[in-house]
């Protein structure tokens, strides 16, 4: 006999007897016609009733021991069968209790329900408050995480605007060269990609004559990799120049005047 067979048959065997016996003595606990100290009349189906009713609440009971943490259910299954596989002898210790637990579920089944139930549902409405409380606590982590990535972006943009004014400062003795009618009327010989075009307009609405590639690139959205190869291609047009800073030996970019001129 495995060991959940015989949980089955402890349950509907101490069910039953639970059920049985809570009916025989409640015949005694009432009177039946004229004569009140007459026991009632045994009534079949007001038996089976009781039966079925108290296996119903044998069938509860490991929930009922789950929801107080006992262990009892689990050790028959694993160790009953690891310590006797082939089933002779398996009623042991801990079965005996559990089939204790069945008739004292079937004898008091309305209660031994209620009582779970109540549990059950109280645990569960703990369980739920504590999953609304990790939900928030969650929201709260996240809109810290944003808060957190904002100050880190404003952080970076007032480095990059610093690193600006201070490259801008060293090359600001640098003059552009001369504009000529040439460069000054010139236009492209392609059309300007989007991400060109926000280049542009970065480096000629900056209040800075040099720009650094992280400074192109927060202010183009873009990341340091595609504004460099941006700024390339500019460069390769002629419409932008790149001087090495002289602080910290990286290019500065600026506008050449046929770039300034279609920037207009």
């Amino acid at each position: 006999m495995t060991p959940s067979i015989a949980l089955i048959l402890v349950s509907v065997a101490g069910g039953a007897g639970g059920g049985l016996a809570s009916y025989v003595l409640s015949r005694h606990d009432r009177p039946s016609g004229d004569a009140a100290l007459e026991p009632a009349r045994f009534s079949i189906g007001e038996a089976i009733e009781r039966v079925f009713v108290g296996i119903v609440a044998a069938f509860i009971v490991p929930l009922f021991l789950s929801l107080t943490q006992s262990d009892l259910v689990k050790s028959i299954l694993v160790s009953g069968a690891d310590a006797d596989p082939d089933g002779s002898g398996f009623f042991t210790h801990d079965l005996f209790i559990v089939a204790g637990f069945c008739i004292v579920a079937g004898f008091a089944a309305r209660w031994f329900l209620g009582s779970v139930a109540r549990q059950a549902l109280s645990l569960a409405r703990e369980a739920k408050g504590e999953a609304a409380q990790a939900r928030l606590a969650a929201k709260q982590a996240l809109s810290s995480a944003a808060e957190s990535e904002a100050q880190a972006r404003i952080a970076r943009r007032s480095m990059v605007d610093y690193a600006n004014r201070l490259e801008d400062a060293l090359a600001s003795s640098e003059p552009l060269p001369a504009a000529t009618n040439d460069t000054a009327d010139a236009a492209p010989s392609r059309r300007l990609e989007p991400q060109e075009q926000a280049a542009m307009k970065a480096l000629s609405e900056s209040p800075f004559t040099h720009r650094t590639l992280a400074g192109v690139a927060v202010d183009t959205g873009m990341s340091e990799g595609a504004a460099l190869a941006v700024l390339t291609r500019l460069k390769a047009d002629g419409f932008i120049t790149a001087t090495e800073s002289k602080l910290s030996r990286t290019p500065l970019y600026r506008l050449t005047p046929a770039g300034s001129a279609i920037a207009r």
